[in-house]
């Protein structure tokens, strides 16, 4: 199982590669995807399965780059 946040519904493409990423990485033989829309997001996604959190969200790419 894992938690999807976004900035807007998922396309039956973008659901495809995340099961395909989950199944690689997590070794999981299916994916359950709990979807959510976060209107508080820019763009990207936000994955959260058990104590793994993956922020590919826009803000956190953008508060990354001003680090640098």
């Amino acid at each position: 199982r894992i938690d999807v946040k976004s900035a807007r519904a998922l396309t039956p493409e973008m659901k495809k590669v995340i099961e395909v990423w989950a199944e690689k990485n997590l070794d999981a033989k299916s994916v359950v995807l709990n979807e959510s829309v976060d209107l508080e997001l820019l763009g990207g996604v936000v994955l959260r399965h058990n104590d793994l959190l993956l922020d590919a969200s826009v803000k956190t790419m953008i508060h990354k780059l001003r680090k640098i």
